[in-house]
């Protein structure tokens, strides 16, 4: 059912962004949002989580802004999708918390957020879209090497204190 769910919004997502957009922007906007999302993901946990939840995220976001700032995707999203959307990730967020079931909810919020960046993004001239778009994936990206949140990444740190004999 999950990845049922998780093809359905790709599909109807895709159509109403495919429709308004290019196509290289469309690609661009599957791929970063893969890329944000895991890197996400990675950032607060040990791996990158699997799915395609923060794709879905992204897009669902994407629609929501520019339904806010063009009349193009007006009217797109119901209020029972924004709802649905809004209360899975504050239930995921709680099920994960009480332990009950493990949700990759950094892939969910990174996507989310990385939507909305998109959206406000898409709607400045070509060289400003580009500049913040590299800008934010080589942040993205260096989470990769650099993820101060994560078990394993506190675990390495306080090993190499603890061979350095750095104990306090």
């Amino acid at each position: 059912w999950h990845l049922a769910f998780n093809l359905y919004c790709l599909w109807v997502f895709s159509k109403k962004i495919e429709f308004e957009t290019s196509k290289i922007f469309y690609g661009t906007l599957i791929l970063s949002s893969a890329l944000a999302s895991s890197a996400g993901q990675l950032a607060f946990s040990d791996s990158t989580g699997i799915g395609l939840s923060g794709i879905g995220y992204s897009l669902f976001a994407y629609i929501f802004l520019m339904s806010k700032m063009t009349e193009a995707y007006k009217n797109y999203l119901s209020k029972q999708t924004i709802n649905l959307f809004i209360i899975w990730l504050v239930l995921c967020i709680i099920l994960t918390q009480t332990e009950a079931w493990s949700v990759g909810n950094a892939a969910h919020i990174s996507g989310l957020l990385w939507g909305l960046t998109m959206a406000y993004i898409s709607k400045l001239d070509g060289l400003k879209q580009w500049a913040i778009g590299i800008g934010l994936l080589s942040i993205i990206v260096s989470s990769i090497f650099w993820t101060p949140f994560s078990t394993s990444w506190l675990s390495h740190k306080a090993y190499s204190l603890h061979i350095d004999k750095k104990e306090d």
